[in-house]
């Protein structure tokens, strides 16, 4: 595209890729299968934007773009070094920096762009990506963010250079991903009910002669993905066709324990009857997409999850978010029924992002009191869930959840899973779950079954609960 000093950008699209850059569509998704390109596509679409920005008053072509990845460490070894690959951070008149957040300056000629790399995972990366004043943004690997950050950064796009300088010559949201299942935002938004501006181009499979990339690529690529899956059509369908499906990135947190035979009820639950003097346990995970589960212990022991509150396509902070918990008791609830409250225990710790705000304390104003979950250690959450999933009760699981909770249930069946990682020699799991849009609802109920007593019951612990945590420091984890 352009030479200056030792800086030179090769790059040729592909068919589909040709129809991304010239679209006019404001939000363009790039979807298709592994290897095909996409990333280098959409680096080259900020680059060329950048080289065709108008002259500021000073002459200067000046743009701003943010880069967004689900999490720091996937941000740093695969999106950085892929574009890193395309525009080297030192070469010619380039500036990289490692700060917070992570920023790269492009400067040759006339032309000065910044790109400014963030994980949704780090506070201060989300703290700035609702304050920037952008040309555009990239969404890379979108299926692992939800819709709430598009909605976001369409909100801060257009805004950079100023009017006063002639504002951006073009400005957009581009987004590129392998495809996620049809219960996901993206096929709902590009395919099922395309939104006005939105535009999806899709790759042929990889084992088609009109595939994309295909010269770039080892040969048999495609075909050793296909033995290597062992079978797994539906790897195979999502990783080589470019194939909506529903893939299992990983290794399921609950696999072994939770059998949607065994744990979903047949139909609907609902609350106990009020006589029954059983209280509601709701249990919260805060953040950018805030999560609350409804529990209730029966007579016999068992937990009944019977209702859930998430909205993953949403950016909520706590005054957002409360009311709509209060909405739920009163329509779902009796109005004599009793609600106890456990978060996380993070929302009562310091954050220097917000001085003025806790999270206990604005449910508080909403008449909600929040308590702190006695744990917030990984391994006893896990427990927590584990336990009463693996009891039985009189022939009946230890815990039942109504079919209603499709978000319960998807991240039980895999969606709240432990990813595979590189390593020499293999793959090994990660010891942590993987932060994305199933693991919130499934840190609530984490959350709600440790403060109802599994906790107390696992440590032999004998008394009464903990009592509730009012924060004395000002902190907001919605800004995390």
């Amino acid at each position: 595209m352009t030479k200056g000093k030792s800086f030179d950008f090769d790059y040729t699209a592909s068919r589909t890729a040709a129809k991304f850059h010239a679209s006019d569509a404001f939000v363009r998704l790039l979807m298709g299968p592994v290897g095909s390109g996409k990333s280098v596509a959409c680096i080259a679409e900020l680059f060329n934007a950048g080289l065709n920005q108008k002259p500021g008053r000073d002459g200067i072509r000046r743009t701003r773009w943010a880069v967004i990845r689900n999490t720091q460490p996937e941000l740093k070894t695969t999106t950085i070094k892929t574009f890193h690959d395309s525009i080297p951070p030192f070469a010619a008149d380039n500036h990289y920096t490692q700060g917070s957040p992570i920023t790269q300056w492009v400067r040759f000629g006339d032309v000065e762009m910044e790109f400014i790399f963030l994980a949704l995972d780090k506070e201060e990366d989300v703290n700035k990506l609702l304050s920037l004043e952008l040309t555009g943004a990239f969404m890379n690997e979108a299926r692992e963010q939800s819709a709430g950050i598009l909605k976001a950064l369409i909100q801060r796009v257009g805004r950079f250079p100023s009017a006063r300088e002639g504002g951006p010559t073009k400005s957009f949201v581009i987004l590129d991903t392998n495809p996620p299942d049809e219960e996901s935002w993206i096929y709902k938004d590009f395919e099922e009910n395309p939104k006005r501006g939105y535009a999806i181009f899709r790759q042929p499979s990889g084992m088609s002669p009109d595939a994309d990339n295909i010269e770039n690529l080892p040969h048999g690529y495609y075909q050793r993905i296909i033995d290597g899956a062992e079978g797994d059509q539906e790897l195979i369908n999502t990783m080589v066709h470019g194939e909506y499906g529903a893939v299992t990135r990983g290794v399921p947190v609950f696999k072994g324990v939770y059998s949607p035979d065994l744990h979903v009820a047949k139909e609907p639950l609902k609350p106990l009857p009020i006589t029954a003097g059983k209280p509601v346990i709701i249990g919260y995970d805060f953040g950018l997409t805030p999560a609350a589960v409804f529990l209730q212990q029966g007579a016999t022991g068992q937990w009944r999850i019977i209702h859930e509150v998430f909205l993953p396509d949403e950016i909520l902070g706590a005054e957002q978010f409360a009311p709509i918990v209060q909405g739920e008791c009163a329509k779902f609830f009796d109005p004599n029924q009793k609600f106890i409250h456990w978060g996380d225990p993070a929302g009562s710790q310091r954050s220097q992002a917000d001085a003025t705000a806790t999270v206990y304390r604005t449910f508080q104003t909403h008449g909600i009191l929040m308590r702190s979950a006695p744990t917030q250690n990984l391994t006893d959450r896990l427990a927590c869930v584990r336990n009463p999933m693996a009891r039985l009760i009189g022939g009946e699981p230890g815990l039942l959840v109504s079919p209603t909770c499709k978000h319960i249930k998807k991240a039980l069946n895999g969606g709240y899973c432990y990813k595979m990682v590189r390593v020499s020699g293999g793959e090994r799991i990660n010891d942590q779950p993987e932060k994305n849009v199933s693991s919130h609802i499934a840190d609530a109920l984490q959350y709600g079954l440790a403060g109802g007593g599994e906790f107390a019951l696992m440590n032999g612990a004998k008394g009464g609960r903990k009592a509730p945590t009012v924060a004395k420091s000002s902190f907001n984890v919605w800004n995390r």
